[in-house]
């Protein structure tokens, strides 16, 4: 009998293949200069929105288990939540546009 040992799999490579976005809709949104208002989590690749703050100027905008894909043209799945808070504020005083994928209701 065979088993399939962890040197066999590259988990990076998995990750690629699998579409983790099957199921959501994609959405951009050019961000306001300044703070965003959002506090976000790392669970496995993805970045999820797990609170928009009251004054928030996205609070009509995002929502919450809104999942961050890239930043102007970056991967967030491959930054842990220091290093996108980094990125998020280098571009302040940028334009700056975000990639969404939003799950959908299936309910």
């Amino acid at each position: 009998m065979s088993s399939l040992a962890s040197e066999d799999c590259n988990q990076e490579y998995l990750y690629d293949q699998l579409d983790l976005h099957t199921d959501k809709d994609e959405i951009c949104v050019e961000l306001p200069k300044g703070k965003l208002g959002i506090s976000f989590i790392r669970t496995g690749i993805e970045t999820i929105i797990t609170r928009i703050y009251p004054n928030s100027n996205l609070k009509d905008i995002l929502k919450e288990n809104d999942h961050l894909y890239d930043l102007n043209g970056i991967e967030l799945k491959y930054f842990d939540v220091n290093e996108i808070t980094k990125i998020f504020l280098a571009g302040n005083n940028n334009k700056r546009i975000l990639r969404i994928m939003r799950p959908k209701n299936f309910f």
